[in-house]
């Protein structure tokens, strides 16, 4: 299906209600907006699919990917339920998006 027919399922509003309560204020005092990669994606990675992101430079798609990730390490914390393993592994494909994270994580 092309990109330009896929509809967002979800309002900006219930996207920011799926996430945990200081990922959603941390991207509402970050972000004004989604973008629409990232209003495609962030409701299918919330309920665990697997999302193949395809879009611009500069749209998001590395930002969803690890927001999605953010918020459940911080969801099992808060539950005391983050194992005392290695839960997640990110491996950025460019180094530029890796400097990106390190940005966003600052």
């Amino acid at each position: 299906m092309p990109f330009e027919s896929l509809q967002p399922t979800l309002t900006p509003q219930e996207i920011l209600a799926l996430f945990s309560d200081p990922v959603r204020a941390w991207w509402s005092h970050k972000f004004t907006s989604f973008s629409a990669p990232q209003l495609l994606a962030i409701p299918a990675l919330h309920a665990g699919k697997n999302v193949l992101v395809c879009a611009p430079t500069g749209t998001g798609k590395t930002l969803c990917a690890f927001i999605a990730i953010l918020d459940d390490l911080l969801r099992q914390h808060a539950a005391n339920a983050l194992p005392d393993t290695i839960d997640t592994l990110y491996i950025s494909p460019l180094r530029a998006l890796g400097t990106d994270i390190q940005k966003n994580l600052t």
